[in-house]
């Protein structure tokens, strides 16, 4: 072969130039790394997030009279909305354990009541309430794991929205069956299963690595 430098004949095996000395080992250059881009996924269901919230937020100023009900369907939202955005900007989607904590917080409340009425009634109706809401905690709880896991988790991403999905729309034939004409909180209790199914896959993709097996 020879030297890239002197252009001198040099053996093949040889490390080093005998004529100018320089190396005949090709060094590859290190390329810097990217810094990571955004995720588009996470992004898209963050603005989702935000325009729900605020959706939400209106539709609760013009329907509630009460502040309690008021703070405890919105807070959660706006905790959630915040949350998601932090964790795309700052590439952190620890911040996303804030949701589903926030979530928690605010189904529990109506939770206890309906443990409480429980005990004193035999209504399908009553017990339904109870596991819808039982079920809404325990998806919420296996999005909290999902925040802290590093490795992607398919199984735990599908129970977790079978887990919103599913009470959701048993809600709504409860609520149907009962007679209930309050349409816009029937479709509201769809859209905030299908949102929290967004956020679900959302923190799915922000996970590195391969899928667990």
């Amino acid at each position: 072969m020879f030297c890239e430098n002197c252009g001198k004949e040099i053996d093949d095996k040889a490390v080093f130039c005998v004529g100018c000395g320089c190396s005949t080992v090709q060094v590859k250059k290190v390329q810097p790394k990217e810094k990571g881009s955004v995720n588009v996924f996470g992004l898209v269901t963050a603005i989702i997030l935000a325009l729900y919230a605020i959706f939400h937020l209106i539709y609760s100023i013009i329907t509630y009279y009460s502040i309690s009900n008021f703070l405890q369907n919105n807070i959660p939202f706006l905790i959630a909305m915040i949350a998601s955005f932090l964790a795309i900007f700052m590439k952190k989607k620890g911040f996303l354990f804030f949701a589903p904590a926030a979530f928690i917080v605010a189904t529990l409340i109506p939770l206890t009541r309906t443990i409480h009425i429980l005990f004193g009634s035999n209504n399908p109706f009553v017990i339904l309430a109870f596991i819808t809401s039982a079920l809404w905690i325990i998806a919420n709880v296996f999005l909290m794991i999902s925040t802290l896991l590093k490795r992607k988790n398919v199984a735990l991403l599908i129970i977790t929205i079978f887990l919103f999905i599913v009470p959701a729309i048993v809600n709504v034939i409860k609520l149907y069956l009962m007679s209930y004409n309050n349409y816009m909180y029937l479709f509201l209790t769809l859209v905030e299963a299908f949102v929290l199914s967004l956020l679900s896959i959302s923190v799915y993709s922000m996970s590195e690595g391969k899928p667990a097996s």
